[in-house]
């Protein structure tokens, strides 16, 4: 199963880790070569199902995240890690077509960036390389609460 899921072994304290949840072939594609290159280790998911498969085993320290997918949407899998305490450390950017107002709400609510699409990679790269330098949002909530 963890081989099925994209699971490496190695040290997870030596590279920044990314995964990219986008349901679209040639843009999950495009996002593995773009972080790749800019020196992320990076994994691409399909859906929000997918990414229960691989989020755990592999511990991202930012989640791409598309908004509008088949099996679970975007905002589901927001609001899922939300209560999840071993992965409310995660980072997150949106990146997508459209977001529903109450997505936008959730977003806004929770400090996560959004970039539309289409996307410019060089903006979507410097976004994540500033996600590093920002408390992860819903730890920033486990601290207000």
């Amino acid at each position: 199963m963890l081989l099925e899921c994209g699971f490496v072994k190695g040290d997870k304290s030596t590279m920044k880790r990314i995964i990219c949840v986008e349901d679209d072939e040639d843009l999950r594609e495009a996002y593995e070569l773009t972080f790749q290159r800019a020196g992320y280790e990076c994994r691409t998911v399909e859906n929000g199902i997918e990414l229960g498969c691989l989020i755990v085993e592999f511990e991202p320290s930012v989640l791409v995240l598309d908004m509008n997918m088949p099996e679970l949407d975007g905002l589901s899998t927001l609001k899922r890690l939300a209560v999840s305490k071993r992965l409310r450390n995660t980072r997150c950017l949106v990146v997508s077509g459209f977001v529903s107002p109450e997505a936008a709400r959730f977003l806004k609510s929770h400090g996560i960036p959004f970039l539309e699409k289409p996307v410019d990679f060089s903006v979507m790269i410097e976004i994540v390389n500033e996600l590093f330098t920002e408390p992860p949002p819903f730890a920033r909530q486990a601290k207000a609460s």
